[in-house]
């Protein structure tokens, strides 16, 4: 319970910071932080739209902030979906992310997670008004 309080309150934090402007991983190394190509991007976002957003939120917030932080970019090439299959047992929902998609890339991806949850959110409210 404590991970799952843990990982909530991340996710808040980053959610927060990117909305100020402020990056918050910034003491992740800059090869995690590349931008991924458009067409990585609209697959991705496709891909986020069948998938539970906020377990592939929590999932990265903690790669990002208990493992690569770190780690060494040696691994920063692998495929997203990949790395975390190597680091979580039941990853199953993640191996959906097309494999354009590398570690190189998820502070990018966690954005455009973070994006596509508040768009879906902003969209059901409208709805119940």
């Amino acid at each position: 319970h404590i991970l799952d309080l843990w990982s909530t309150l991340a996710v808040a934090r980053a959610k927060f910071l990117f909305k100020n402007e402020q990056d918050p991983f910034e003491k992740i190394p800059e090869i995690y932080k590349q931008e991924m190509p458009r067409l990585a991007v609209t697959r991705f976002s496709a891909t986020l739209k069948k998938m539970n957003v906020d377990l592939f939120l929590s999932r990265v917030v903690e790669v990002i902030t208990l493992v690569l932080a770190h780690e060494e970019d040696t691994r920063s090439k692998l495929s997203l979906s990949e790395y975390l299959s190597m680091v979580f047992d039941d990853s199953s929902d993640l191996e959906e992310i097309p494999d354009e998609v590398c570690v190189m890339h998820v502070v990018h991806a966690f954005k455009l997670a973070v994006e596509v949850r508040e768009k879906d959110q902003g969209s059901r409210r409208s709805m119940l008004s």
